[in-house]
């Protein structure tokens, strides 16, 4: 009877240890699959975190891209209310004059004012046109077409008509280093470096001085130079300079937007090229453009 109880007993301790086994594999289990179910949890909420990073850094972008634009449209507000008013008086007198004392007036005095009005009118079509061009590189609009051309005819056609129509304080040259194989560029993206910056270096010299175009280069890029005597650039204006409406704080009574340097980087820009200025003030700026001689497909 005593040995029938232990082996009872020692049954039911079998039994035991096999339910507690059997229960600690179950317990095992279940931990391992919690386990990989907090882990997949983790990896979600990780993906969801960086979506809510990517998500935030957007609209920063975004709000960020609404204050520029917000801020260019008053600028552009401001510029055509403050670069507007002195044509369109001008328009105004003459035209009121002509009205009213044109039978007094002789031949050459009415064409004076016809030219003042055509002046005024070509001041205001250049700024219309500098700040829709301006508009159009805020937002990455502007074409580019790329031809190929004689750069050296095609420098030359453009100083031609400028050389002739300075003042004897002025002194416009272009030269070149040699003879160029025809090159890769848009037309009118390079005529529009090329007349900004003569056209500036021409304004910023009020007490005239010599202004030297120069074209250089290697087989690979075009290097052009526009060097002034003029009042030149402070040193702590030239970083900014490139910007849209911003001007040196030494240009004093001589006006202007502050768009032609802008204007002057976004086609550069376009082109694939570099632009660089030295300046020193009273002594004059070099602007070096450097532009590639044969464009590649992406660019």
């Amino acid at each position: 009877k005593l040995q029938t109880q232990l082996i009872e007993q020692n049954q039911l301790l079998q039994q035991e240890i096999r339910d507690r086994i059997s229960a600690q594999a179950a317990l095992e289990s279940l931990n391992q699959e919690l386990e990989t179910r907090i882990q997949a949890r983790t990896v979600e909420l990780r993906d969801y975190l960086e979506q809510l990073r990517n998500l935030e850094s957007q609209l920063r972008e975004a709000l960020d891209r609404e204050k520029e634009v917000s801020d260019l449209k008053s600028r552009i507000i401001f510029t055509i209310s403050h670069e507007y008013r002195t044509p369109l008086m001008t328009i105004l007198s003459s035209v009121e004059l002509l009205e009213k004392y044109r039978h007094q007036l002789n031949d050459s005095q009415q064409v004076k004012h016809f030219w003042r009005i055509q002046a005024a009118v070509k001041h205001m079509t250049t700024l219309v046109n500098d700040l829709l061009f301006i508009n159009q590189a805020e937002f990455d609009r502007l074409d580019f077409k790329a031809v190929v051309l004689n750069l050296v005819t095609f420098c030359q056609e453009l100083v031609c008509p400028i050389q002739s129509s300075l003042g004897a304080i002025h002194s416009l040259v272009f030269s070149s280093e040699r003879d160029w194989e025809p090159i890769s560029g848009d037309p009118k993206i390079l005529r529009q470096i090329i007349t900004n910056i003569i056209s500036n270096a021409i304004k910023y010299s009020p007490d005239g001085g010599n202004i030297l175009v120069q074209l250089n280069g290697d087989e690979e890029k075009v290097i052009l130079q526009i060097i002034d005597q003029g009042i030149g650039i402070p040193q702590e204006d030239q970083a900014t300079l490139f910007e849209s409406f911003s001007r040196a704080s030494n240009v004093g009574i001589i006006p202007g937007t502050g768009l032609g340097l802008s204007i002057v980087k976004s086609c550069v820009d376009l082109h694939g090229g570099k632009i660089h200025l030295e300046s020193e003030v009273g002594v004059g700026t070099t602007f070096t453009i450097t532009l590639p001689k044969n464009l590649s497909e992406d660019e």
